[in-house]
C-alpha cells in the first residue's frame, strides 16, 4: 500500500477511536497489525496482530474508568508500513 494510503489509514483508526466507533475499527488494522502502549502500567506492551488489538482496546475503558483518551501527533508512513506517535 502506498506511504499516502497507510497514513490516511491511520489517520481513519484514531478518528474512529475518538469517536468511539469501534465496528468501524474492525476493517481498518491489518492482520499482522502491531500496537505498542510503551511504560510500565498497567496496559504497557506490545498487542500483535488484530485479536490481541482489539481485547487491549476494549480493556481501555474498564481499566481506566472511561477517562482514556489519544492524540495523534504524527503519523509515519512508507509504502510498507505506519507508525503513529
Amino acid at each position: 500500500m502506498p506511504a499516502a494510503e497507510n497514513e490516511a489509514v491511520v489517520r481513519r483508526i484514531f478518528a474512529a477511536f475518538a469517536r468511539k466507533e469501534g465496528f468501524a475499527l474492525r476493517g481498518l488494522f491489518a492482520h499482522d497489525a502491531v500496537w505498542t502502549v510503551p511504560g510500565d502500567g498497567v496496559m504497557a506492551g506490545t498487542y500483535r496482530g488484530r485479536d490481541e488489538i482489539f481485547r487491549f482496546l476494549a480493556r481501555l475503558p474498564k481499566e481506566t474508568d472511561g477517562s482514556y483518551g489519544s492524540h495523534l501527533v504524527d503519523v509515519l508512513a512508507s509504502d510498507g508500513r505506519a507508525a503513529a506517535l
